[in-house]
């Protein structure tokens, strides 16, 4: 047997409800996405639905610090909210990937369907499909202090509702501490019961709480009420989308957002459409920030006299273009900032599109920081 990889082939169609309460176990955050140094490790059997809650247990049992194993899902099914840690163990990466075509792990109950603890890196891998409930109480993935998440193409995070009270994320929680890597994928129509009276610091997409990491590379957050993306930490956005959401694509607030590409489109809000920043800095050098639409100011972006705003690359459209960003009340307004407004005494704003060559300073008054 190759001594590579492990390989957990699990039919989750057949798996029993019996599983519920499984604890997997603690470990650094490791956002390495390379393969290369981690050591070998033995091929396990194939494992069938009906045994597949007894070769997790061995799997808890025998699980080693600083390795890597594989489980291949070959069909699809409904788990129930699982802790993965490692009690005095550390560095352990667990990927997730599907058989031939996508898989659909399902949540058979309330509470997070992947509970990650310090010391393991979760990869969600090709054609792995995460799919939440309707009235669930928590988010679906949640990342703890020293935890990581990796999300690669081909995999979703989707059709999650946390109705709890105090709810702060629908889809994936980053706590501090944690750490979440988005090379590609779906994170999409996740949401929270707009019912829930906590703080306003919240998103239906992606939370990351003040202390934990961001990085996204590719795939999409898209068709999550309270926002997208919710920055209380750090959040690096490389490439990618951000698109569809209500209550605002990005939420920079009392965070660092730094946008060095991508595209942030058609989001709707009521300031800020695109990237509302409040208490925060955003600092943009390249991508796209487009087709936003905010009730009242800031159609593209909108910041608040407290936070710090600077543009040297990228583009954020104004209402004179075909894709542009747009703030009304009713009709498209003047004096409202379409394509960016800071909300100072008096007012910075930028109506016209601002171009890659153009830069921008909320800093600094009048044309020369690039406001009409």
């Amino acid at each position: 047997m190759n001594g590579s990889k492990i390989l957990l082939c699990a039919i989750y169609c057949l798996l029993l409800l019996s599983v519920a309460g499984c604890d997997w176990g603690t470990g650094t955050l490791n956002l390495d996405t390379t393969d290369a140094t981690m050591p070998p490790i033995d091929v396990r059997p194939k494992t069938t639905g009906g045994n597949l809650e007894i070769e997790l247990q061995k799997f808890a049992e025998t699980a080693q610090s600083g390795r890597e194993y594989t489980i291949e899902v070959i069909g699809n099914g409904h788990i129930c909210s699982q802790n993965i840690s490692f009690p005095g163990r550390h560095n352990i990466t667990i990927r997730l990937v599907g058989n031939e075509r996508e898989r659909i792990i399902q949540l058979s109950d309330s509470g997070a369907l992947f509970d990650i603890g310090s010391g393991v890196t979760l990869i969600i891998g090709e054609n792995i499909t995460l799919r939440g409930r309707i009235n669930n109480t928590s988010e679906l993935i949640n990342i703890n202090t020293g935890a990581a998440l990796i999300m690669r193409s081909g995999a979703k995070i989707t059709s999650n509702t946390n109705t709890h009270n105090s709810a702060m994320a629908g889809g994936v929680i980053v706590r501090s501490g944690g750490g979440f890597l988005m090379e590609g994928g779906e994170i999409y129509k996740n949401t929270i019961n707009n019912n829930a009276w906590g703080s306003p610091a919240r998103a239906g997409g992606v939370m990351v709480e003040t202390g934990g990491e961001f990085e996204m590379r590719g795939g999409s957050i898209s068709g999550s009420n309270h926002g997208g993306v919710r920055v209380g930490g750090h959040f690096v956005m490389l490439n990618g989308e951000i698109r569809d959401n209500s209550g605002v694509g990005v939420h920079v607030n009392g965070g660092v957002f730094t946008m060095e590409n991508g595209r942030i489109f058609r989001n709707t809000a009521a300031n800020g459409a695109g990237v509302n920043v409040q208490n925060a800095r955003f600092s943009m050098t390249g991508g796209e920030i487009f087709g936003n639409t905010a009730d009242n100011s800031g159609g593209g972006v909108f910041v608040a006299a407290n936070s710090t705003f600077t543009k040297s690359g990228g583009t954020i459209h104004g209402h004179n273009s075909g894709t542009g960003n747009t703030a009304t009340d009713g009709i498209a307004s003047n004096n409202r900032g379409h394509a960016v407004f800071v909300d100072t005494n008096p007012s910075r704003r930028r109506e016209s599109t601002a171009g890659a060559h153009l830069e921008l300073n909320s800093a600094i008054v009048g044309a020369a920081g690039g406001w009409e």
